[in-house]
């Protein structure tokens, strides 16, 4: 799937879709988030925009690392960019950013982080701390 960007109209890919519901709990769950997306979806949704530059192959049996950054400020988007690489030489395949801004139920834009947002970020900067 590709169509141009909103706001550069660039070209933009699809990378992954996730349609199984087990599949989109676990990862919830691992990532701290709600995993009632009707209780999510009372306080705010995402609205995501991507941006991915590269693009080398990788083959079928490369082992490829992921990294990825949180970018934290006080607003109610998530930002966070990320590198994939091969394991074997660490030549950079994809490199990505990914903003989500969140708005109400109706469709307006949330200025400050819902109570959900704060609370995983909390759980990530202790799992960091815990982490060094």
């Amino acid at each position: 799937m590709s169509s141009a960007a909103p706001n550069c109209y660039g070209q933009r890919r699809l990378l992954a879709f996730i349609t199984d519901p087990q599949s989109i709990t676990r990862i919830l769950a691992h990532l701290g988030l709600p995993t009632e997306l009707q209780a999510a979806a009372k306080e705010a949704r995402p609205s995501a925009v991507g941006r991915v530059a590269g693009g080398r192959a990788a083959h079928f049996d490369d082992e490829l690392t992921v990294r990825a950054r949180l970018h934290v400020d006080a607003s109610a988007r998530i930002d966070f960019t990320y590198r994939v690489a091969r394991a074997a030489d660490d030549v950079a395949l994809v490199l990505g950013r990914t903003v989500q801004v969140l708005t109400t139920p109706q469709g307006e834009l949330l200025l400050a982080q819902p109570r959900f947002v704060t609370e995983f970020l909390q759980r990530w900067r202790d799992a960091i701390v815990e982490s060094a």
